[in-house]
């Protein structure tokens, strides 16, 4: 199995999440994906590899423009209405 595995996910450290409409702990941290690659390792299972840089042209194949326009500014647009957003 081909494991694609971004070594800025270890940056990822969000707080909060929406679940069933709730603001709950952050499932996906960096220690979950340390946890995974560690069992996949023991299990022999995968090639790890980092992901090749984004092909805007292939994700303008399956989505709409507004949507890859939205995904580009949404966090600071969310900062522009205040940056008290960043706490969240």
């Amino acid at each position: 199995m081909q494991v694609f595995l971004n070594p800025v996910h270890a940056l990822h450290q969000g707080r909060h999440e929406m679940f069933r409409g709730r603001l709950v702990p952050c499932v996906e941290v960096p220690d979950r994906v340390t946890h995974v690659q560690a069992e996949l390792q023991r299990r022999g299972i995968g090639r790890f590899q980092a992901p090749a840089d984004v092909d805007m042209a292939r994700l303008a194949r399956v989505h709409e423009a507004g949507y890859l326009q939205f995904l580009q500014t949404a966090w600071s647009d969310w900062l522009a209405l205040d940056p008290a957003n960043a706490a969240f």
